[in-house]
């Protein structure tokens, strides 16, 4: 290697910090004297991590291969987001296609030396935040990673060329960013849309962010949501609540799980949670029969979590504006909200039968996002297919009709004159 290689160890000359205070096993068990691949039964293993790995619109590619030119002593193996890598060793520059002893590459000590990684089937990368672990498996006499220089190659899938997104039937109306999403404007098939302009899938799709949009120096929609009032405050609910083991009315509660359920005909339950409510299992309502018995369940919560598992839920889902409704686990960092989605993770489809009203709604789903041709794959999954499906209902209208029509008249909140095009 060069004068410009790092060298990376446990301390300034790689050796190992055996001792008789501090004695590790892997000496005992006679590795010291290993040699070759018997070093793998009994050597230690040590990570490095490299953080932050920005890769951009490189998320995207079909194959991905880091080339590491440099040392290690003795065996490599990678991950990345915790996916494994596909790694070979050059064994000092003997073989340049490479070879591996069960998963571990040798790429060696020679002037030469190297190893590639390839992302497997499955991996899922990000735009910035990657992860890279390097595991070591070495002997213990000496250890250490010698970097001299990373490079990526890659090929693009032609489907990843074009363009998906999530879509409204009609349009979108959004109180702040919409990202990644449009009225009607990415709505596709599995080929997805080329050549389309950023006028074209902006179609219908109305943001509320400064310099356009933006009509006033503070919001004049109010921020507020009556609950309904349906059979009276009924108490408290805690822990894991079956929400058809419940009567007809209000509830107050903490953080809670809700877990699955199918809600009798004629019952209308309201919960009020100054938490947490994770959904754990699909909520489904019974056939009422006629409009008079629609059920109906409305969820007020500080966020609403939905679990992976789960594929429908029927319910109004309600945040404050700073609370955030996430349909596929917890959302830790709002700026990177697709952290810890795989399609291992969150691949199944959900449907939501029901209006949302969230300061965040973060679509974490997967299905149907990575294949790599129509022919290999069912013909309703596809890159195109929606991962969720949302559907604002004609039962919620006409639930709130008959629920509200012996109360009084609709009171108007809030007027305000647009100029012709918003």
């Amino acid at each position: 290697t060069s004068n410009k290689a790092k060298w990376i160890s446990i301390n300034s000359f790689g050796r190992h910090t055996h001792s008789s205070s501090k004695p590790d096993s892997s000496v005992a068990a006679g590795c010291l004297g290993a040699t070759g691949t018997a070093v793998l039964n009994c050597g230690n293993t040590y990570v490095f991590r490299l953080k932050n790995v920005k890769l951009g619109d490189l998320k995207n590619a079909k194959n991905l291969r880091f080339n590491f030119s440099g040392s290690a002593d003795n065996f490599i193996r990678v991950k990345i987001n915790g996916h494994e890598m596909d790694v070979k060793g050059n064994e000092n520059g003997a073989r340049p296609d490479g070879t591996q002893y069960s998963g571990w590459g040798l790429p060696g000590f020679s002037e030469n030396s190297a190893f590639t990684a390839d992302i497997k089937p499955g991996t899922v990368l990000y735009s910035d935040g990657n992860i890279i672990d390097i595991y070591i498996k070495s002997s213990p006499s000496h250890m250490g990673l010698i970097i001299e220089n990373i490079t990526l190659s890659y090929t693009m899938d032609r489907a990843y060329q074009k363009i998906h997104g999530s879509w409204a039937e009609y349009g979108i109306i959004a109180g702040g960013k919409a990202e990644s999403a449009s009225g009607a404007g990415l709505s596709s098939s599995f080929n997805g849309r080329e050549n389309v302009t950023v006028r074209d899938y902006n179609k219908l799709t109305f943001a509320n962010t400064p310099k356009f949009g933006n009509f006033s120096s503070s919001s004049l929609v109010p921020d507020n949501f009556t609950l309904p009032s349906v059979g009276g405050i009924k108490g408290n609910v805690s822990g894991v609540v079956a929400t058809n083991n419940l009567v007809t009315g209000e509830y107050a509660a903490g953080n809670i799980t809700l877990a699955g359920s199918r809600l009798d005909a004629g019952k209308s339950i309201v919960i009020k949670s100054t938490g947490t409510v994770r959904i754990s299992g699909d909520l489904l309502y019974s056939d009422p029969g006629n409009a008079r018995t629609l059920p109906q369940l409305i969820i007020y919560a500080n966020n609403i979590i939905i679990d992976p598992s789960v594929s429908e839920v029927n319910a109004w889902l309600i945040t404050p504006k700073d609370g955030y409704v996430s349909t596929c686990g917890a959302v830790l960092n709002m700026t990177h909200w697709l952290s810890g989605v795989s399609e291992a993770s969150c691949g199944k489809q959900l449907r939501i039968n029901g209006p949302i009203k969230a300061g965040h709604l973060f679509l974490r789903r997967t299905y149907g996002g990575k294949h790599a041709s129509s022919a290999k794959n069912d013909p309703n999954m596809h890159p195109g297919t929606p991962a969720e499906i949302i559907n604002l209902r004609a039962d919620a209208y006409i639930w709130a009709y008959n629920n509200y029509r012996n109360t009084g008249a609709i009171s108007t909140m809030n007027l305000r004159e647009l100029p012709p095009r918003y």
